[in-house]
Formats: C-alpha cells, sequence, structure tokens
C-alpha cells in the first residue's frame, strides 16, 4: 500500500509551479519555431524572435515567463487505496505548496489573488488560495495537475448558453474580435462545450480537450470529450463537401439609364434572354444619375417592361425597388428552361 506524505505533496506543487513558471512546454517551441520559417510579414517575424528570444533567457535564467504568474488551478486525482501520513487536509498542502512557490526567494512568482474580491480587495500575498478539484480514482496513487492560468486571460473568458440550432463555430468566430490584448501573447484558446456550465469548464481545463456536445436533441445530450480543433476541422471539411453539392447561384447584371433608347434596350434584353437560358439569376437596375432621380417613373415602367417581355423565360423574385440612386430588380430563371 502507498504512503503519501504531507512534505512530499508540498513540494511537488511547489516545483512543478516554479517548473512551469520558466519553461515553455517542446510542443509550444516546436510551433512557434515553425511559425517564425513560415512568417513572411517583417513585424510577425519580428515579434515571434522576441518570443522565442524571451523564452530562452526565462528557461536559462530561471525567471518567469511573464510577469502574470498566474492563477493556480489544480486537479488531483486520488487513488483509493493510498494511505495519507499527514496532519494537514490535502486543500492546505496544496496551498502551502503554492504558497511555497510564490515566495521562493530564488524565483519570486507575483501574487494576484484577493482576499475579499468583493471588499476591501486585500491581496493575500501569497496567491492562495488555489482553485483545487478533486477525483477519487482506482489505484494506489495520487495525480496532481497543476496551472498557472494568468488573470488576463482569464478575464477574457466568454460563457454563452446556446440554442441547439446555434453555431459553435459563428459564435466563437464572432467573440474572438472582442476580446481584444490583455494577455501575453501568443494566448492558447480553450473551449468546452455541453453539458453543465461548471462540468464542461472543468473537464475541458484538466484534459486540454474540449467537452463538444454531439447530439443536443438527444435526451440527456450526448457529450464527448474531444479535441476540438480535430473536431472543427472535420466539420469544416463536411461543410465544405455540403457547399459543393449544392447548385451554385450566377447572378448577371444589366445597367440601364431611366431615358435607355430602344435600339440599347433590345441589345440588352437580348443579353438578359441569353444569361436566364444558361441558368443565371439577373439583376437588372436603373442608375439614376445626378437629377436624373427625377425619372424614377420612367425607370420603374422600363424594369416592368422588361419583366414582361422575359416572363416566359424568368420569374420576377424582387419587384423595382429604389434604394438610393439605383431601382433593382431580380429575375430567377424558369427550371423548365434552358
Amino acid at each position: 500500500m502507498t504512503v503519501i506524505r504531507q512534505d512530499d505533496v508540498i513540494q511537488s506543487v511547489a516545483d512543478a509551479l516554479q517548473y512551469i513558471s520558466y519553461y515553455h512546454p517542446k510542443d509550444f517551441i516546436d510551433a512557434m519555431a515553425a511559425a517564425y520559417e513560415r512568417e513572411e510579414n517583417p513585424a510577425a517575424k519580428d515579434a515571434i524572435a522576441q518570443i522565442l528570444i524571451n523564452s530562452r533567457m526565462c528557461a536559462t535564467g530561471h525567471r518567469p515567463i511573464c510577469q502574470d504568474t498566474g492563477i493556480v488551478t489544480v486537479f488531483v486525482h486520488v487513488g483509493m487505496n493510498v494511505t495519507w501520513d499527514a496532519e494537514m487536509s490535502l486543500d492546505d498542502m496544496v496551498n502551502e505548496g503554492v504558497r511555497r512557490a510564490y515566495q521562493l526567494p530564488d524565483n519570486v512568482l507575483r501574487a494576484s489573488v484577493l482576499a475579499d474580491p468583493d471588499g476591501k480587495r486585500q491581496n493575500t500575498k501569497d496567491n492562495t488560495p488555489a482553485i483545487i478539484h478533486h477525483k477519487i480514482v482506482p489505484g494506489d496513487k495520487v495525480d496532481i495537475h497543476v496551472a498557472a492560468k494568468g488573470g488576463g486571460s482569464e478575464a477574457k473568458s466568454k460563457f454563452a448558453m446556446l440554442n441547439p440550432s446555434d453555431s459553435v463555430v459563428d459564435w466563437v468566430m464572432e467573440q474572438l474580435p472582442k476580446m481584444g490584448a490583455g494577455w501575453c501573447p501568443p494566448g492558447m484558446l480553450g473551449i468546452g462545450i455541453g453539458g453543465t456550465a461548471e462540468k464542461a469548464m472543468e473537464i475541458a481545463n484538466e484534459q486540454e480537450l474540449d467537452l463538444v456536445e454531439i447530439s443536443p436533441k438527444a435526451d440527456p445530450p450526448v457529450c464527448k470529450v474531444i479535441d476540438y480543433k480535430k473536431f472543427l476541422y472535420e466539420q469544416k471539411k463536411r461543410d465544405k463537401a455540403m457547399k459543393a453539392k449544392a447548385s451554385k447561384v450566377v447572378v448577371k447584371e444589366i445597367r440601364f439609364g431611366p431615358q435607355t433608347d430602344d435600339h440599347d434596350y433590345e441589345f440588352k434584353k437580348r443579353h438578359a434572354e441569353k444569361f436566364l437560358k444558361d441558368g443565371a439569376k439577373l439583376k437588372a437596375y436603373v442608375f439614376f444619375k445626378g437629377r436624373s432621380i427625377v425619372y424614377k417613373d420612367q425607370g420603374e415602367i422600363l424594369l416592368l417592361r422588361l419583366a414582361q417581355e422575359l416572363e416566359e423565360l424568368g420569374k420576377v423574385e424582387q419587384m423595382p425597388k429604389l434604394e438610393g440612386k439605383r431601382m433593382t430588380m431580380f429575375i430567377a430563371p424558369k427550371t423548365n428552361k434552358k
């Protein structure tokens, strides 16, 4: 039977927090290096270079990558068969580890947590308490995962309750431009979808994956923890395939003046006939230049005449409508005409 000692837990949490304060993950460094090689914009290339240089300096000097050293989030998986050699509670052990890490004399980390965020807003000065999630699992070991999420990025968090018919992709794309700056770039986007708000965000944070609502109409809704980037990629592939199968609507335009003569009218009408026979939608409009807007009645009569003479080839979708200096009419081709 495994015995978990109190000081081992405390020191492990402290060491982990110090480690992540000055080391980037290897996959991140590899991705940034590849992005640097691909980037063509000089300003963007210089920005990526600064990130990589800063990362190297922090790793070699054991100094924080960012001055915002985060709000500590901890996920603890406790094996059912472990035995504790401890006097403190599990939460107290974790918070003591946070305290040691943030007050280490060789690399003091910035404390951001407030004792009473809705009152005096007094800083606890040691970044405690941490946000701690517990789970009892089979086995004889304790797994502790720590993350120091920046306060700047936390302040940009967005949450919404969407209808089953709403597009998650559209909502994400709408939110991103509104988030602006406020964290140290580059940002890593985490998305949790489905379930209750609390559970979805917990699972997404813990596994670095995303809880996606696969069948929202099911009772209860079916959710799955997956790689959301891959989910979006597959969804886009399906959407693209569906669009490729859908018939494409071609719109052809013909422009008239309010006093177009008969010869010019007949010439343009022949083009309109060809467009409709080819299966294109026709957009016919009269442009009123300068004071010619006083002849808007003539423009409307011209368009209605065109619609009448093309009725065997097309059906009017929009009657003549004046918008600004243009009066526009749409005619769709009849399916039995080629």
